[in-house]
């Protein structure tokens, strides 16, 4: 996967995308990044929250080195309200546990995303603003998702696995339909 590249990872589920992203993750022998990659890591799960945190120390704790102001800016900007980040994690809706996730992968600045399912629990004003987003970034970007308008918006790539095997298509997602038509 080259810089500037939008892959959208796609399959039925249980085919073994978020395996494979875990995977690739993992540090494998076989799995080997450019010199100066950095990769931020969206996990559908939210497994790497703490439920029983506050929302505040939840990410502030990732990054001390920012003020307890910049670090509520973020989170207002991702759309946690300032009620929110005295929340626990657990209290937290599915799609204010997205946006906690999505914050902190703002917050990291990396220049590679690995994002397993991000649309899942957000609203349509939020999936809009992560579009956006995702088509300014200018790092590589591999996203597994079954939200057919999400991938139309963001892919240049599109990798499907079926049957165990992975097929490499370059070019949009429609282009793609088209050609399995």
């Amino acid at each position: 996967l080259m810089r500037g590249k939008k892959c959208a990872l796609i399959g039925d589920n249980g085919t073994g995308k978020s395996t494979l992203l875990k995977y690739l993750l993992s540090g494998a022998d076989k799995v080997k990044f450019g010199r100066f990659v950095s990769v931020g890591y969206y996990d559908q799960e939210n497994a790497d929250l703490d439920p029983d945190e506050r929302v505040l120390e939840a990410f502030w704790g990732k990054f001390r080195l920012l003020t307890q102001t910049d670090a509520r800016k973020i989170l207002a900007s991702a759309g946690l309200s300032a009620d929110d980040v005295f929340k626990t994690v657990k209290e937290l809706s599915g799609g204010l546990r997205a946006k906690l996730e999505l914050a902190i992968l703002t917050a990291k600045h990396a220049n590679t995303l690995i994002l397993d399912e991000p649309t899942n629990h957000l609203d349509i004003p939020s999936r809009e603003s992560l579009e956006e987003s995702l088509s300014a970034f200018d790092g590589t970007l591999l996203f597994v998702s079954h939200d057919r308008r999400f991938i139309e918006a963001i892919a240049n790539e599109i990798v499907e696995l079926e049957n165990g095997a992975l097929h490499i298509f370059e070019g949009t997602y429609k282009e793609f339909l088209a050609q399995k038509q």
